[in-house]
């Protein structure tokens, strides 16, 4: 009998191409850019970023090995992303930015949780660093403000 890698989430090897996870930046304010990096499962990174909203897209693509999104999707499932609640903000304030990571799986599952302001929740975290440091494998300019000013 073959050794079988369990894949995260329960997923078939057949289903890592539809899946894909984003973390994205964006201001309160109206009108305000976006800053955004998505792994997909096939090992497309895209770093896509706007300074304002209307403002032409700047974007850098890049690839990894399929393994490196496996081990990122084990964080998510290892901070049980899915049980995470949709919205952490700090009590009576309106956000000034927000971070979000958006887990999308093969076959429709979608979760996506963010943290506003300054409100600290580890697992969120957690993820949110994985991802940094696994997209910046193939675009190393996700790193140290090279091409996010936020992110």
């Amino acid at each position: 009998m073959a050794d079988v890698m369990e894949l995260p989430f329960g997923l078939r090897p057949e289903q890592l191409a539809g899946t894909g996870i984003v973390y994205n930046y964006q201001s309160g304010k109206p009108g305000g850019g976006y800053q955004r990096v998505e792994i997909r499962g096939d090992g497309s990174v895209v770093a896509s970023k706007t300074r304002s909203q209307g403002k032409t897209e700047e974007r850098l693509e890049g690839k990894l090995p399929r393994m490196h999104f496996i081990r990122l999707l084990e964080v998510a499932e290892g901070v049980n992303f899915f049980g995470l609640e949709d919205v952490y903000r700090p009590e009576g304030e309106n956000p000034h930015w927000i971070r979000e990571v958006t887990v999308q799986l093969s076959g429709g599952k979608t979760h996506t949780v963010g943290v506003m302001n300054e409100r600290l929740q580890v697992e969120f975290e957690h993820l949110a660093g994985a991802i940094k440091a696994i997209s910046s494998l193939a675009l190393p300019e996700v790193l140290k403000g090279r091409f996010f000013p936020n992110l």
